[in-house]
């Protein structure tokens, strides 16, 4: 699908409000969509949406799908990565990042002090 088409099947829904298409912050030009029903906003890589017909970006905005198709990228320790190639221990340290949880637990502040 082309933007031009993205763009008006947007407007036209009525569960999807466009928010207009803005560089981000790691230099991608991207749609932002919000959904009335969830309140939420879906970012859409420009250059993604010729890849997928109207049927998946709509299901993925309204929270019908989950975002398979798009890659989850982050900054941890001073790079951009994909994060579908973690371990278990990247993303439990990605979590306490979300969650602001940076000290260490008791229990292994003990284990430490015992040994």
């Amino acid at each position: 699908m082309d933007g031009h088409e993205f763009y008006a099947s947007v407007v036209a829904h009525k569960d999807l409000i466009w928010l207009g298409a803005k560089t981000n912050t790691q230099g991608v030009d991207c749609a932002y969509v919000a959904t009335r029903r969830l309140g939420s906003v879906t970012e859409i890589p420009i250059a993604a949406i010729k890849d997928h017909d109207w049927d998946t970006w709509q299901s993925l905005a309204l929270g019908l799908r989950p975002a398979k198709i798009m890659k989850h990228i982050t900054r941890i320790v001073g790079y951009y990565s994909e994060l579908h190639n973690w371990n278990p221990s990247k993303i439990a340290e990605l979590h306490d990042r979300h969650n602001g949880t940076y000290g260490v637990p008791e229990s292994v502040i003990r284990a430490v002090a015992a040994a």
